[in-house]
């Protein structure tokens, strides 16, 4: 592979040698010197030229830079017809076989005084006429993330919430295509827009964000970032909802920071409406009935789920107090089939914990005993990710559960039961307005051999209302 020293002659020695060529400018990345060097930079160069259809009438001058491997001309393309085009310029970009690449602009001279748009990310290499000596040293300041006025911020927060609607329309309709190219052109542009304000204020407006947000990652956070990465899905229409509510997520955190910083308005309704609207969409496109909540929705099992499941299932903690233990893929899919025993057989009717805003499966829960001759049933087999203990999603999770059980299977009587050594879980349940009835002597034998007690607790159907509005308050 030829070395930059050695393009740069070619290029140089070419310009100096004919006449027509009156100057040489550098442009791009390998103009910035906050840029570390690579292999991979293009060199940007322009040509300012006297006698410009000399040039064009044969392309095969090009030739003294090496041997192509592909190369294009976008202002003779047809495939580019109706796209805005400089009236001036032409372009060559040349990939070598070596591995160099060239975009090279040729700039009539007479049109100096007319046309040509100054770059502050310019080094210049060759001036014949002096026509660049007033040129300040390079500097990215043309590409510095700009501050938005009020109205530039409110409507691209609408072109975000708008056209995400397009990328669930397209999710319900199984029309993969059509929801992944609104997903990866007009709704990302927004995120990535806002992504830049973001960090634009973070950093006084003083950098720049590279072409596509190539330089993003050196002003985010590592979560920020790594969050940005999981908006990227595949072809898998769960992958693509998943991926789209976390731009959601990602967006309305920036957007708010932003508007708060810059002292704008920004629509929490708007926000929330769509946030809604997705939300339904994505149920009915799933076809599943959910328990949804405010932080978290409560899913059916199912098999594509797994894999999260055991992600976390490896931590003993979790299954300290119940009856089995889930450590391999193998014991998982027996949990597995057997949940889905229980549940085709009714004796239960088990759901898998979601986070609302990410779609991240963070653990399980059931009804479980369930007698509906009787109008009673039990809530249990809870295990969670252990990186959520101590927050509300246990409580909101029961809550869910105990609403759908007074309220649509209208049973009169929930209980829970409680290893006697799991002080934490029965703290939880007292905490959640159950009584305690009795202890259960000699209830269970445990996995260690030992044989131990249970305390029960229960919730009736005329203590609900006011458990209700406790525990959502509770949870505001």
């Amino acid at each position: 592979m030829r070395t930059p020293d050695e393009i740069k002659r070619i290029i140089l020695d070419n310009a100096k040698t004919d006449s027509r060529i009156r100057a040489v400018l550098l442009n791009g990345s390998r103009a910035d010197s906050k840029q570390a060097p690579d292999e991979l930079q293009d060199f940007d160069i322009m040509y300012v030229v006297r006698q410009m259809d000399s040039f064009l009438s044969s392309h095969d001058w090009t030739s003294i830079f090496g041997e192509k491997l592909i190369w294009q001309m976008p202002d003779e393309m047809e495939v580019f017809n109706g796209e805005e085009k400089p009236s001036a310029a032409f372009h060559y970009l040349m990939l070598f076989n070596d591995g160099n690449r060239i975009d090279l602009t040729l700039f009539p001279e007479e049109k100096m005084d007319t046309d040509f748009i100054p770059d502050s990310l310019t080094v210049v290499w060759l001036d014949k006429d002096n026509l660049f000596e007033h040129t300040e040293p390079a500097n990215d300041r043309d590409y510095r993330i700009k501050k938005p006025s009020e109205k530039e911020f409110r409507d691209a927060c609408n072109e975000f919430w708008w056209v995400s609607a397009y990328i669930a329309k397209g999710l319900r309709r199984h029309d993969i295509i059509y929801a992944k190219i609104i997903m990866e052109g007009p709704v990302r542009k927004m995120l990535l827009k806002m992504t830049e304000w973001y960090i634009g204020i973070n950093t006084e407006f003083s950098v720049s964000p590279g072409l596509h947000g190539k330089f993003i990652k050196q002003y985010l956070s590592e979560d920020e970032y790594f969050m940005w990465l999981k908006t990227y899905a595949d072809a898998n229409s769960k992958n693509i909802w998943n991926a789209l509510f976390q731009m959601t997520a990602i967006f309305k955190t920036f957007a708010r920071s932003t508007a708060e910083k810059l002292n704008f308005t920004y629509s929490i309704p708007e926000q929330e409406n769509m946030i809604s609207y997705l939300r339904t969409q994505y149920e009915k496109a799933e076809g599943r009935i959910i328990l949804r909540g405010k932080s978290l929705s409560l899913i059916p099992v199912e098999e594509r789920y797994l894999d999260e499941l055991l992600s976390f299932s490896a931590n003993p903690v979790i299954w300290e107090h119940l009856p089995r233990e889930i450590y391999t893929r193998e014991e998982l899919w027996q949990w597995y089939q057997q949940t889905k025993e229980d549940e085709a057989s009714g004796k239960a009717i088990p759901f898998l914990i979601q986070d609302n805003q990410t779609l991240e499966i963070t653990g399980s829960t059931r009804i479980l005993d369930l007698d509906i001759i009787n109008r009673k049933a039990e809530i249990g087999w809870t295990w969670i990710n252990p990186k959520y203990f101590g927050t509300k999603m246990n409580t909101e999770a029961k809550l869910l559960l105990m609403d759908y059980a007074f309220s649509v299977l209208r049973l009169n009587r929930i209980q829970f039961r409680a290893d006697e050594r799991n002080k934490r879980s029965r703290r939880a349940i007292l905490k959640l307005g159950a009584t305690f009835e009795a202890e259960l002597r000699n209830f269970k034998q445990r996995r260690d051999g030992s044989v131990g007690n249970a305390f029960l607790f229960s919730i009736l159907s005329s203590e609900w209302e006011l458990i209700d509005k406790r525990l959502r308050e509770q949870l505001e």
